[in-house]
């Protein structure tokens, strides 16, 4: 007896687990063609009786070991679309046969498979002639785990699965929402951001109803998708992802970075990594146990830095109370996602033990150590300036570059500890304050950690106010030069503010935008670029006076008027204070010592481009960026220009790819090799308030200017800025602004403290505000309760 398996009874019969699927789809309201099975061989006429008439059919095989886990069998069984009625019969009868041949009994051979066990179900469909088909993988099977793929060409599938037609590929960022297409050919089909959000959102649902990573394969006909087939990837192993994130290391890594860039970044952070471990397990044979891990604490992917978050888990896993600290660390790092997926820590129970005993011994130590380290510092900068010289050879480089790293990376993990002990009396301020009972509490711990007297981070930005107070005539003489020797010459007219000048480079020379990239082109670099902000700095009367004033106001804080409104918990509040205060101030010394240190750095790399480049192995010095730290220094310089020609032409189009938050690797990250970049999603909403975290107090409207490059900024003064990040470099810019509107940061981010210090009001961990907010919109910031009014565009 020959039965017609459908929707209604496919459940009491044992079939194909690629019809089963289907039958389940269409069992959830998907949009699946009207099909049947059948297990055996059906009598011509019923079956004839049973096929609508008018309508053309696909015929395609669903053997019960096929799509399995271990065996897809892809490709090994006959399928038939297009088939007339009348043509059914014979092309069910060739499905049944497939399991019969040559190539399926050689599979079977390969694989170990009995092909006697094979049982064969047919699944008959009603055939869509469609416009476009593809196929999407819920997973990018190359081993990204949150980017779905859509692969979609002109007519059948067949068409898209043979490559006989002209392809579009989708990849789309499921934990950003963003996406960009590729192209095969002028002529490939384009994908709607209708069709893109649709068929993602079928996706989702589908790998929801099936509990595993799957592909679809689909059909659209007049803008109508139908789903056609579903299967699960079975090439993807998902049990141990790689986790990149780029929470608050985008403020220091914003956009693209080179490849010296990121090798020094994964070399700086290993080393500060593993002497934090040092310091709390102080056992010499279970810190070497995690080697890996600490080389491992950043990544990179399409030319980005990530922190590899895992090994961050895993690290903070070695302190006591990690539990409780972790969340801490989350809030004040910005991280949005927060569950924890880390190597499981073991430690006996007295290693454990002895972990709370050597943690509070360095957290009473914290402020001693961190004013020893700060103590310390010039000594390290003294040496190398005593032995870096013009002419210094590349061996010598070497040597210099390996004796500075000792000098700091022995040390600098204290400035970890340091960084936790300001993230945790801030975050026990801000608790204290909230059960405190006063109102707009964020507000509060705002005002208590601001206006900290002489914090590092403003004393360039001060310093260069000084110099901006000059004469008005000399400076636009100063800032007309075009040249770096015309510079040079110029000042040589004016010796005090030429001193001064001078002055300034030695110091602060290594703070501007983007400072931590050794790529970036410094004010040490470039004089004339100082000269240029020196001028900007003064080119609007009134607001110079304004920011003068309100920067060289030495007038410490009182906290009476801060304290006033409170009752209760005075005492402890004044004490986190106090303690999260200090924390702030060190946090901020280090800081700008470090970007001193990446000042040194990026001074030896330098002269090594110069030298490759006189010996003729590089075109141009800075070229020696597109090289890896090791490359340098032990590499074969005969090979760099072809490496670095590569990478330039890698890097081209890693500049056309959005910015994601987070990549998910099924194994080890990898970089995209893009072929031609069609479309970049945006974001676009109606939307006209936002929300986001309170990071500096005051009330302010005005116009927005959104600045995607601070190298290169749009005028700032007056504004409001909009921005994804910011990092100390940014004071320059913030310093005329009304207000700073800004994607990612924290309570301790560098929007944060120097928006706070400067009295401007400032809004952090706004999502997507540089895309919803455009240039010249009229902006309504509130930087007590975090509320952003988009008010309508600028007259």
């Amino acid at each position: 007896m020959n039965t017609f398996i459908t929707t209604d009874n496919f459940k009491e019969y044992t079939i194909g687990k690629k019809t089963e699927r289907l039958f389940i789809m269409k069992e959830n309201g998907f949009n699946v063609p009207t099909l049947f099975c059948i297990n055996e061989i059906p009598e011509k006429e019923k079956l004839l009786s049973f096929l609508n008439d008018g309508r053309e059919f696909s015929v395609r095989s669903s053997a019960l070991c096929e799509d399995s886990s271990d065996n897809s069998f892809a490709g090994q069984f006959d399928s038939f679309l297009f088939v007339k009625k009348e043509n059914v019969y014979d092309k069910i009868k060739d499905c049944f046969l497939s399991a019969e041949k040559e190539n399926v009994i050689s599979y079977c051979k390969e694989n170990n498979i009995n092909p006697d066990t094979i049982k064969m179900s047919v699944i008959v469909q009603e055939m869509i002639d469609s416009d476009y088909s593809g196929v999407i993988f819920s997973s990018n099977p190359q081993g990204v785990l949150n980017e779905s793929v859509i692969v979609m060409g002109s007519g059948t599938g067949d068409n898209v699965v043979e490559e006989k037609t002209d392809v579009t590929t989708c990849y789309y960022n499921r934990t950003d929402k963003k996406y960009y297409t590729e192209k095969s050919c002028e002529k490939s089909p384009s994908m709607t951001e209708n069709l893109i959000e649709e068929l993602i959102s079928l996706c989702e649902k589908t790998e929801e109803i099936f509990g595993k990573l799957i592909d679809i394969e689909f059909a659209v006909k007049n803008d109508e998708v139908f789903i056609l087939q579903v299967r699960p990837i079975t090439t993807i192993n998902n049990k141990t992802p790689l986790i990149l994130d780029n929470s608050n290391i985008v403020e220091s890594y914003p956009g693209i970075s080179l490849p010296l860039t990121i090798s020094f970044v994964k070399e700086a952070y290993s080393g500060v990594f593993k002497g934090l471990a040092n310091r709390v397990l102080r056992d010499e044979k279970i810190v070497n146990r995690y080697n890996e891990t600490y080389y491992n604490m950043t990544g990179s992917a399409n030319g980005r830095v990530y922190y590899k978050i895992s090994n961050w888990y895993t690290v903070l896993s070695f302190l006591p109370m990690s539990k409780k600290i972790i969340p801490v660390w989350q809030d004040m790092m910005g991280v949005t996602e927060k569950s924890v997926d880390s190597d499981e820590v073991k430690l006996s129970f007295f290693k454990r033990l002895s972990t709370y005993v050597n943690v509070i011994s360095e957290a009473f130590s914290v402020r001693k150590n961190m004013e020893k380290l700060n103590a310390s510092f010039p000594a390290t900068e003294k040496y190398f300036r005593e032995n870096f010289t013009a002419d210094i050879t590349l061996k010598d480089v070497k040597s210099l570059y390996d004796e500075i790293s000792e000098k700091v990376l022995s040390v600098w993990d204290i400035t970890l500890l340091n960084d936790l002990y300001a993230f945790v009396f801030t975050g026990l301020l801000k608790a204290e304050i909230k059960k405190s009972g006063v109102t707009d509490y964020e507000k509060t711990v705002n005002e208590f950690i601001s206006g900290i007297s002489n914090i590092e981070s403003m004393k360039p930005i001060r310093a260069m106010i000084k110099l901006a107070d000059y004469d008005r005539k000399m400076l636009d003489e100063l800032n007309g030069s075009q040249k770096e020797k015309e510079l040079e010459e110029k000042l040589d007219a004016y010796p005090e503010f030429k001193e001064k000048f001078y002055e300034y480079i030695l110091l602060y020379g290594d703070r501007s935008p983007e400072e931590l990239k050794m790529e970036t082109v410094t004010f040490r670099e470039s004089p004339l670029l100082l000269m240029k902000k020196i001028s900007e700095l003064s080119s609007d009367k009134d607001i110079f006076e304004r920011t003068k004033k309100s920067l060289l106001d030495e007038t410490e804080k009182s906290t009476e008027s801060i304290t006033a409104d409170i009752k209760k918990r005075k005492k402890r509040i004044m004490y986190f204070a106090e303690k999260a205060s200090v924390g702030i101030m060190n946090r901020e010394i280090s800081r700008l010592n470090r970007t001193r240190i990446y000042g040194m750095v990026r001074s030896m790399f330098l002269r090594a481009g110069e030298i490759f480049c006189s010996d003729g192995k590089i075109c141009d010095k800075r070229d020696v960026f597109y090289l890896t730290k090791d490359e340098i220094f032990n590499g074969n310089p005969d090979t760099f220009a072809d490496i670095i020609e590569k990478r330039k032409r890698d890097y081209k189009g890693f500049y056309e790819l959005p910015a994601f938050s987070r990549i998910i690797f099924a194994g080890k990250e990898f970089d995209k090799n893009i072929i031609r970049t069609d479309t970049v999603s945006g974001v676009d909403s109606d939307e006209k308030t936002l929300y986001g975290t309170p990071s500096s107090a005051g009330i302010t409207k005005g116009t927005a200017v959104v600045v995607k490059d601070a190298c290169n900024p749009p005028d700032t003064k007056g504004k409001i800025i909009v921005a994804k990040m910011t990092d100390p470099g940014w004071v320059f810019l913030l310093s005329n602004s009304k207000g700073i509107i800004s994607e990612k940061g924290s309570l301790l981010s560098h929007t944060a403290i120097i928006s706070r210090e400067l009295k401007i009001p400032a809004v952090v961990g706004v999502k997507n505000a540089s895309e919803l907010i455009k240039d010249g919109d009229i902006i309504e910031l509130d930087g007590n309760s975090g509320i952003i009014k988009i008010c309508g565009k600028e007259k």
